[in-house]
């Protein structure tokens, strides 16, 4: 029964993880598809512009930002998604599937870093470029949000958790060893 309820929860596992794949790519293509509007705080005054008429170059880097955000998080979701076939040999605590946690930890926080810096580049960028009519005002609040500070939180948590599940298996070959 206790085998059965563990395939259960690995396979609901399984299913989020492709939802959220999904969800991932739909939204980033979504975007590009339905031509949604670009939204800029300038002069007090809300700026907007679809992304069509934008000039190629500059639709293509916006594509490239939301394409680097997306490829890592991906990343990260394929580590969750090898470690549910870990978990579905009957593995859990083993160096492969600490190996797994830290690489989405690491991908988590390499994506917090990403979503940090690429805004602010790619605001330069287009402005340098004329795209926009001048650099949008940004106040601290709008600052603080763009530091991703809750997605590089979340990434160091899982980065804990991995080592001391490592840890704890050292722990527990050591003890085997002792023994």
């Amino acid at each position: 029964m206790t085998i059965q309820k563990m395939s259960r929860q690995i396979m609901l596992l399984r299913i989020m993880l492709y939802a959220v794949m999904v969800s991932q790519v739909g939204g980033s293509l979504g975007i590009f598809l339905l031509d949604e509007n670009i939204y800029l705080e300038i002069e007090g005054t809300i700026w907007q512009q679809k992304i069509s008429e934008f000039q190629i170059l500059d639709q293509l880097a916006i594509g490239g930002m939301m394409l680097c955000s997306s490829i890592v998080l991906l990343y990260g979701l394929f580590q969750l998604i090898f470690l549910c076939r870990v978990f579905d040999k009957g593995s859990f605590f083993t160096k492969e599937t600490i190996r797994y946690c830290k690489l989405f930890s690491i991908s988590i926080m390499l994506l917090a870093v990403i979503e940090t810096v690429l805004s602010p580049i790619l605001l330069a960028y287009l402005w340098l470029r004329d795209a926009i009519p001048e650099f949008p005002e940004i106040s601290f609040l709008v600052a603080v949000d763009m530091l991703h500070v809750d997605t590089l939180a979340f990434g160091f948590l899982f980065y804990v958790m991995s080592k001391i599940m490592e840890t704890g298996f050292e722990m527990k070959n050591e003890l085997e060893l002792t023994i």
